[in-house]
């Protein structure tokens, strides 16, 4: 395995360094694999999709929508390490449109496999996924832990040579970083001002510049955005903010 972790960390471009992952992959039997990013509570924005191996109407029916209702990522959210997506968390509660798709998995070859989060600089999450060719009914027995040194290896190759290099990074005031933090906790402007002993009307400057530098027009997307960047921390209270139905801002009364 030394050798193939080698060969991930020697490529040099992207495509590169996922045939290398892709081939130390197979040599553990996994020979489809996919990776998803990035990874948050949020499930509607920002899902990246790169698939070899599976069913093309699986990823095409899975950019279209079904990456709203995979309850795939968030179970392994759950886990310290790799987890079968076959063998979900007993007490894992789905509704009635997760358990459709988990059943669909079927008809794309795809009701067995393994995957795990995979963590970059800047608080980046994304997941990988693999499984044996269709048939092949022997996963259960793969190599979990050289699995995931793979994984863990390809997402770092990648930063490391190619992922930061594209990106422009954002500079913000401590104030405005402070907004953000009490944006992501669901305070309103007014609830913001109180925290921080400010004027509303300060606040409110705030949001605007925060939302002008990340290029985005309303204050959800501007702490997803913040998630993305790694200058918002995913927790349970970020993903209260949201309505999970209208995808708006939810606030405590008054604040």
């Amino acid at each position: 395995m030394r050798d193939a972790i080698d060969k991930i960390f020697a490529a040099t471009t992207a495509p590169e360094i996922y045939v290398a992952t892709n081939a130390a992959l197979a040599d553990l039997g996994l020979t489809r694999t996919y990776y998803l990013g990035p990874i948050s509570n949020d499930r509607t924005r920002g899902r990246n999709l790169l698939s070899f191996g599976f069913s093309s109407e699986w990823e095409i029916s899975y950019r279209e929508g079904f990456r709203s209702v995979d309850p795939i990522p968030g179970a392994t959210a759950l886990q310290p390490g790799p987890l079968f997506w076959h063998h979900l968390p007993p007490g894992l509660s789905l509704r009635p449109e997760e358990q459709a798709y988990l059943d669909k998995l079927q008809d794309w070859d795809m009701s067995q496999g393994i995957c795990t989060l995979v963590f970059g600089p800047h608080s980046r999450v994304a997941m990988i996924g693999a499984s044996m060719s269709p048939g092949d009914d022997s996963i259960d027995s793969v190599d979990v832990n050289g699995f995931h040194v793979i994984a863990m290896a390809s997402f770092a190759a990648y930063y490391r040579k190619v992922g930061m290099k594209s990106e422009k990074m954002l500079s913000f005031s401590t104030r405005e970083l402070d907004v953000l933090y009490w944006m992501a906790q669901g305070l309103s402007n007014i609830g913001i001002a109180k925290e921080l002993n400010l004027s509303p009307e300060a606040v409110a400057s705030c949001t605007k510049q925060l939302m002008s530098k990340m290029n985005v027009f309303d204050r959800t997307a501007a702490v997803m955005r913040g998630v993305q960047l790694g200058y918002v921390i995913v927790s349970d209270d970020v993903s209260r903010r949201v309505d999970s139905s209208t995808g708006l801002d939810v606030a405590e009364p008054g604040r």
